[in-house]
């Protein structure tokens, strides 16, 4: 027999998971900072021309590259 099991180290890790809890400053964030910059960019776009509406692409671009970077990150992370 094994003195190591990897299905111990699975349970193990999934219980320090289970234990750590996040503030709610932890969680929301980012979904914060996303919202910010999109009402940012709106406003932006719709109040100038110019360096504005450049200002106003970049925000609002963010959110959807945010969604697809998380996207990838979660898909190439090995599965438990």
């Amino acid at each position: 027999m094994m003195p190591f099991s990897p299905d111990r180290s699975r349970k193990a890790h999934a219980a320090r998971r289970l234990t750590h809890r996040r503030s709610n400053l932890e969680i929301f964030v980012w979904p914060l900072l996303i919202g910010f910059a999109s009402i940012l960019g709106l406003v932006l776009g719709l109040t100038g021309d110019g360096l504005r509406d450049l200002a106003c692409w970049v925000l609002l671009g963010l959110a959807p590259l945010v969604i697809i970077a998380a996207l990838l990150r979660r898909r190439t992370q090995p599965s438990n």
